[in-house]
């Protein structure tokens, strides 16, 4: 994906934390540019000569590198403002998502076959190991279904929780058993 465009889409498509996120990523490589620029200078000179009255950006005795006054006193606030972006929107995020909203992480192998496990869609993906994306994109609409997570009858005549074709039995909430969905006055 080309460097800044997940923002832009993000934005275009009206998902405004997707957007502030991704524009952060997007500054944190200039927050690597300035801080090492800053990382060759050192600032209790710049603060010397900022004291001095009638101080230049060419005052001698400076060991700057290449930064000048006025470019090491920019470095520093932009570095600043951007990691408090990033800790503002960072905040914002853990606020928003501090809760889990799937029933396991699909983090390995096993936790993902645990979400297909006894799923009628399984019928739908039967001999296309050797099909392209595309034509593999064109049997899936030409079955013309839909797939969500939720609660759903297995292969086996039990109830699950994982991905299968829709309509599903039962939406899926985090935290709430498949009965007490169905039924309030089982509520555990």
């Amino acid at each position: 994906m080309p460097f800044g465009y997940m923002p832009w889409r993000a934005f275009m498509n009206g998902d405004n934390v997707v957007c502030l996120v991704g524009c952060g990523s997007v500054i944190a490589e200039i927050l690597t540019v300035l801080l090492t620029s800053l990382a060759t200078v050192d600032g209790r000179d710049f603060l010397a000569v900022v004291a001095r009255p009638g101080s230049t950006d060419t005052d001698d005795g400076i060991n700057s590198g290449q930064e000048t006054v006025l470019s090491f006193w920019f470095s520093l606030v932009a570095a600043a403002l951007i990691l408090v972006y990033m800790g503002v929107i960072s905040t914002l995020v853990f606020a928003r998502r501090r809760h889990p909203f799937l029933p396991r992480q699909p983090n390995t192998i096993a936790s993902v076959l645990a979400y297909i496990h006894q799923s009628k869609m399984l019928y739908d993906f039967v001999n296309t190991s050797t099909l392209s994306h595309a034509d593999m994109d064109e049997k899936l609409e030409g079955l013309g279904k839909k797939y969500g997570l939720g609660w759903f009858q297995g292969r086996d005549g039990q109830t699950h929780c994982g991905v299968d074709q829709e309509e599903l039995t039962g939406k899926y909430r985090h935290g709430r058993k498949f009965w007490t969905l169905i039924s309030p006055l089982k509520q555990v």
